[in-house]
């Protein structure tokens, strides 16, 4: 079973295992009798609050690990996201077993709706001018086509990571670095529209990220084997990619 999989697999035990407690810690702690009109009220908000938590912490796992996020750059406000989010759901569930333990007033109920409206509104907007800063910090991200490696030069970068490696371990990476630099060399050719395409920009793009990657592959060892996986699936993509871009240039 992929890294990938055990790591979703524990993430839905993890959420599953969370609102079965959460569910009997409700009955156990609180007899049917002494359970108020809003019991339900308080679970159902609970299980929701357990499912903000497990989803933020599957989509900080998911973009993390994303050796391709060259283009939406998730993957730099994630962890931030992910902490703003699993605070609230905490925060959130606290106020609201605070509020139980009270005796019914309208004052009470007035202060627990405020509180909760304030971490709502909070959590929110953090999240909205987070996306906001990574937004305006991307768009200087651009692509020049006037800068753009052209095939050979990227070619020729790719081969120089491909020399970087040895070992039985990056056996499968080194083919599909090879396959690719035959795709670069042989199926595009150089030519202005290329780097108008934004499929060659993409490309562009996400071959230099990998470049990146491999590099950092020096201090690799033995236990970060997967590490080679990983860049081995994210090099058959760009192989992938490549073909479409070919096929695109034809058309035009």
């Amino acid at each position: 079973m992929k890294r990938e999989q055990v790591l979703r697999y524990s993430i839905y035990s993890g959420w599953f295992i969370t609102a079965l407690v959460i569910l009997l810690i409700a009955h156990l702690f609180v007899p049917e009798e002494s359970q108020s009109n809003y019991f339900w009220y308080r679970i159902i908000w609970a299980e929701v609050l357990c499912l903000f938590f497990w989803v933020s912490v599957f989509f900080y796992t998911q973009v993390s690990g994303n050796q391709s996020d060259s283009v939406t750059h998730f993957s730099a406000i994630a962890p931030t996201m992910s902490i703003i989010i699993c605070t609230y759901s905490i925060l959130s569930i606290l106020v609201m077993v605070i509020h139980a333990y009270f005796s019914v007033s309208d004052v009470v109920n007035r202060i627990h709706w405020i509180l909760q409206i304030t971490l709502f509104v909070v959590t929110a907007l953090s999240i909205v001018f987070l996306s906001i800063s990574r937004s305006v910090a991307t768009s200087s991200l651009g692509f020049n086509r006037l800068k753009a490696e052209t095939p050979k030069e990227l070619h020729d970068l790719l081969a120089v990571q491909e020399s970087s490696l040895d070992g039985p371990s990056s056996h499968e990476l080194r083919v599909s670095i090879k396959q690719l630099r035959e795709m670069l060399v042989f199926s595009l050719y150089e030519s202005g529209s290329l780097t108008e395409l934004p499929e060659y920009q993409e490309l562009n793009r996400e071959i230099l990220s990998l470049c990146k990657s491999i590099a950092g592959l020096h201090s690799i060892c033995k236990g970060q084997a997967h590490r080679f996986n990983s860049l081995n699936e994210t090099t058959i993509a760009l192989i992938t990619k490549a073909k479409h871009v070919s096929v695109k240039q034809v058309r035009r």
